[in-house]
């Protein structure tokens, strides 16, 4: 992705979770054992991220326990792209939509 990459996400766990016995699900959601109670999402993916597949994962996992998830796909977007609103139309239609999910 062009603002975020893969090396660069094992970079970022490398300083969170200086060590493997130390990730969880709090710092890693989809490595939870149970997925049913917990509240609403909204989640929004960007098409261009390493982080999409997680996004869908997590999403699929909560309606297959009996959840509520609402998801946005996110086309023609980039991690990090929540920064170009009032630049990007697609951004915007993000915005709006979390908004309204909001209401």
């Amino acid at each position: 992705a062009p603002l975020l990459s893969s090396s660069d996400l094992d970079c970022f766990q490398a300083l969170y979770l200086p060590g493997p016995q130390q990730c969880s699900a709090y710092a890693r959601p989809l490595l939870a054992q149970q997925f049913a109670g917990l509240p609403a999402a909204f989640i929004a993916l960007a098409q261009f991220d390493p982080l999409r597949d997680d996004g869908e994962r997590y999403h699929q996992h909560l309606l297959a326990a009996g959840g509520q998830s609402q998801l946005y796909p996110g086309l023609g977007l980039v991690h990090g792209c929540l920064r170009a609103r009032g630049l990007a139309p697609e951004v915007d239609a993000l915005y709006s939509a979390l908004l309204a999910y909001l209401e």
